[in-house]
């Protein structure tokens, strides 16, 4: 039995094919509906939703018949998409050339009539059929093969439906000028790591002299940049690890399964290396520069988003110590961010629901002298009939009470409500 010949457009159908995603998948309920319906209303056992793979035919959905796939040399379907615009009937495969050989015509389960449908997307490439089959002869009337080519109409709907949430989904999760996961990708890919029980060391990365580019050659100078450090750092990792832009000229790396501290070291040593060489662009020569903080899940910090809030910490203590340098998280570090966190909780927690209105706000380090403050602010009472609003102050970088809410001027303190690691404020005082 010869094979069915391949599509002269073979190579751009499989492409078209393989976007969808939809090969190896499980069951989709909408589709199981419509191979029921067709196989109810022809009055045939059989019905399927064939894709023609490379090798292969594979039944994304399917009812009377035990198997999910078959060899392409079997394939009924791989005849009927040669044809995208018509249907392709069978009334006898004992009596058709094509398929009179066939094994699942000679053997089980002794195929004898079959209509298909070929399932066209957009662009004109058929990617498998919508089929009936029946174990006798038989030949169907045209209100069969209209409904066919009605539900098979559904089946491309639903393809292209799925195909395009799971691109929506995609690019919630990609950055556009890199094209690298973005924050949420990136915590994704980490979150599903520790699910499967695999360590990882997490890299941040703060590029330095960014705005210097910005600045003197432009934003698509920048643009550059932020291309290049992407390119550099998918070259310098191994396929299974994670790059991502995370922030402005933040980045991150995920370096899975590698949970060897020294075989870490060696690694963050080395993106930082390349890192450290300037960027061609139009002509110029553009600095560049980063400084890196590294922390390894689980045995620095438990969960994907203490490990990447360890990994910024290590970094943002790098930088103080000087540019171009590598920091490295430990699990004393996880431990007191946990403590002060607790604070902060309380803190808020003790507001009572009082509404914070936009302004700016306190920016304090997790000092023992700014937790002070909080307590001491903490302890204050409001007078009765106090308005429970807040406004900023009027001092940089506060947001106390303001008159509004008349507290006694005792009781007047910077109330912290966040905070990155920067001298504390000096209204807290």
């Amino acid at each position: 039995m010869p094979p069915a010949p391949l599509p002269a457009d073979e190579a751009a159908r499989l492409a078209a094919l393989r976007s969808y995603d939809v090969l190896d998948t499980d069951a989709d309920r909408a589709l199981d509906q419509i191979v029921t319906l067709a196989a109810d209303l022809t009055g045939n056992p059989i019905a399927l939703v064939s894709l023609v793979d490379e090798a292969r035919q594979w039944f994304k959905a399917g009812v009377g018949l035990p198997v999910r796939q078959t060899h392409r040399d079997h394939a009924f379907c791989a005849h009927a998409i040669l044809a995208p615009a018509e249907a392709m009937v069978v009334a006898d495969a004992t009596q058709d050339p094509r398929l009179q050989d066939n094994p699942l015509v000679t053997g089980p389960p002794g195929l004898r009539s079959y209509l298909g449908v070929p399932l066209v997307d957009a662009e004109g490439f058929a990617l498998g059929t919508l089929c009936v089959l029946d174990q006798v002869p038989k030949t169907p009337d045209d209100r069969a093969v209209m409904l066919i080519r009605t539900l098979a109409q559904a089946v491309v709907a639903n393809l292209e439906l799925h195909r395009a949430l799971r691109r929506s989904e995609a690019a919630a999760l990609t950055d556009e000028v890199t094209g690298l996961p973005n924050r949420r990708g990136v915590t994704a890919a980490l979150h599903a790591a520790l699910e499967d029980r695999r360590p990882a060391t997490v890299i941040a990365i703060d590029l330095d002299h960014f705005k210097e580019a910005n600045d003197s050659a432009g934003h698509a100078a920048g643009d550059a940049v932020l291309r290049e450090v992407a390119q550099r750092l998918r070259g310098s990792v191994r396929g299974s690890d994670v790059v991502g832009r995370i922030g402005g000229d933040e980045f991150a790396v995920l370096m899975l399964g590698l949970a060897d501290r020294a075989a870490a070291a060696e690694a963050v040593r080395r993106i930082s290396a390349i890192l450290h060489k300037p960027v061609a662009y139009a002509g110029m020569t553009l600095r560049l520069g980063a400084t890196l903080g590294a922390a390894m899940v689980p045995a620095d910090a438990d969960g994907a988003e203490a490990g990447l809030r360890m990994a910024d910490e290590a970094m943002v203590q790098a930088k103080r110590a000087g540019r171009g340098s590598i920091g490295w998280a430990c699990r004393a570090d996880a431990e007191r961010v946990q403590r002060v966190a607790a604070i902060v909780r309380a803190f808020d927690a003790d507001l009572g629901g009082a509404t914070v209105l936009p302004g700016p706000r306190c920016i304090c380090s997790p000092s023992s002298r700014c937790m002070a403050r909080r307590a001491r602010w903490r302890s204050r009472r409001w007078p009765a009939g106090a308005t429970r609003s807040w406004a900023p102050c009027r001092r940089r970088n506060c947001s106390a009470p303001s008159a509004r809410c008349a507290p006694p001027a005792s009781a007047r303190r910077c109330a912290t409500r966040r905070w990155r690691h920067s001298p504390c404020c000096a209204a807290a005082g």
